[in-house]
């Protein structure tokens, strides 16, 4: 009896310290694996951004708002999350939840407006976004939409949300991959635990088996986790035959790495990346093509190419070709004026005119006496501006007077002159903006013109 005794003390000590080394180092491997929230939240941000792709695509492209796609953003923030190695705790479905709500606020209320911007043609500025919201009716939508947006990244959040729980609840969230060495220890657990259930039944062969049912019955009775004899299979020391499995134990030795199985997760993230990467490049490459994108316009005497962001219009005062553009900034609904007495002519758009005309060959025969009597001309206003100039050839191969004319008086305004010579015809490109922020984009525009300027014929009907 004392025998008895002293070996069933041997043998709950032992079982005692099994269970504290197993403790021991599950503890271990969750200080492992549970690095920090930095890495887990720059994860996080990554992965939301690139769940938002969805979203900001149908609306840029499809121009509708379906804010459902919101809800991939709490997924890809989740996994992000998890690919960076972030500390999971309870504080998880906290974190998740409020980097959803700050990407959707981001990509809503900034992102999304950028890009509209930018396809449009625009410079993308602060000025330009300022403009854009004061545009009452587009504030109002693009608030409405980040409401709803808001809403179904809340719903996805708590879809998540719940997920982490479960996963927390049952200890299944393991951020580190196992080293191989680790493997080995729990593959030996493994085989030490459920070989003898397979021996039992003496299914150690294809021809004798057991039944899938009679399996999982013995790990239950047992109390043997599932998950051990998913380790098995995946280095084939249990096999599958006809619905049945089998312990093969000529594999016990091997050396197998374990098999990966397919994270159908993992897929859909991978997907995501590789839409969010198209999308990207598309929307680049789309903006880029409809600021690059020229037109040609001829009356039969002259033609030249100007940018399709400019728009025309029938301007009785100007002879010739006449266009507008806002540059930098938005036509701001109803009024202009800033009070009764103010207009605030930075609101205008950059104005673009082209012509041409005959001149007196006996009193301008070149373009130096053009550039004499347009200097004169520009100093004897009330206004007088600051004056560059410069005398070159286009790229046609015609002579050019290139004028630039500041005015620093109240309206502020940026204007270019360019005439171009060819024997006793003159074509000019006249722009102008009251906003200054616009100076680079308009002198490139009369410059493209100027050089893509070129005569049909050589003299005008009468």
């Amino acid at each position: 009896m004392e025998n008895k005794k002293v070996d069933e003390n041997k043998s709950k000590r032992k079982e005692k310290i099994k269970v504290e080394s197993n403790a021991e180092s599950i503890k271990e491997l969750q200080k492992i694996s549970n690095v920090n929230y930095i890495t887990g939240i720059i994860g996080a941000v990554i992965g939301g951004f690139i769940g938002a792709v969805p979203w900001i695509l149908a609306y840029i492209y499809g121009n509708m708002m379906i804010a459902i796609l919101a809800i991939f953003i709490a997924g890809g923030a989740y996994y992000g999350y998890k690919l960076c190695k972030g500390k999971v705790t309870k504080k998880l479905p906290i974190i998740i939840m409020l980097i959803s709500i700050i990407i959707v606020a981001i990509t809503s209320l900034l992102i999304i407006p950028i890009i509209l911007i930018h396809t449009e043609g625009l410079n993308v500025s602060v000025n330009t976004i300022k403009y854009l919201y004061q545009n009452s009716e587009f504030e109002a939508g693009i608030i409405r939409d980040t409401i709803i947006a808001v809403v179904f990244t809340v719903i996805g959040g708590g879809v998540i949300t719940a997920k982490i729980k479960q996963e927390l609840a049952e200890g299944t969230i393991n951020n580190k991959e196992q080293t191989l060495e680790e493997f080995e220890k729990v593959k030996e657990q493994a085989i030490e635990q459920i070989k003898p259930i397979f021996e039992k039944y003496n299914a150690v062969s294809k021809g004798h088996t057991i039944e899938k049912i009679e399996l999982e019955a013995e790990l239950e009775e047992k109390g043997i986790d599932k998950k051990l004899l998913d380790i098995l299979k995946s280095v084939e020391i249990v096999k599958k035959e006809k619905g049945k499995f089998y312990y093969e134990q000529e594999n016990e030795n091997k050396e197998v790495k374990p098999k990966k199985k397919i994270n159908k997760s993992n897929l859909i993230a991978i997907f995501v990346v590789i839409i969010a990467i198209i999308a990207s490049t598309a929307i680049i490459i789309t903006g880029q093509y409809k600021k690059n994108e020229t037109t040609e316009v001829t009356d039969g005497v002259i033609k030249f190419d100007i940018n399709t962001t400019w728009t025309e219009y029938t301007n009785y005062y100007t002879s010739g070709w006449n266009y507008y553009k806002y540059i930098s900034n938005f036509p701001i609904e109803n009024t202009n004026e800033v009070d009764v007495n103010n207009i605030d002519y930075t609101t205008y758009p950059a104005g673009l005119n082209v012509s041409y005309f005959q001149v007196d060959t006996t009193e301008y025969d070149s373009i130096e006496k053009i550039r004499d009597y347009m200097v004169e001309y520009i100093n004897s206003a009330e206004d007088k501006p600051e004056i560059e100039q410069e005398i070159s050839k286009t790229e046609k191969g015609y002579d050019v007077l290139k004028l630039k004319a500041t005015y620093n008086t109240e309206p502020e305004q940026i204007e270019y002159m360019y005439y171009i010579l060819n024997n006793d015809m003159v074509a000019t490109v006249d722009i102008y903006s009251f906003n200054m922020k616009d100076e680079n984009e308009i002198e490139n525009v009369v410059e493209n013109i100027a050089n893509s300027i070129e005569w049909v014929k050589t003299e005008i009907d009468e």
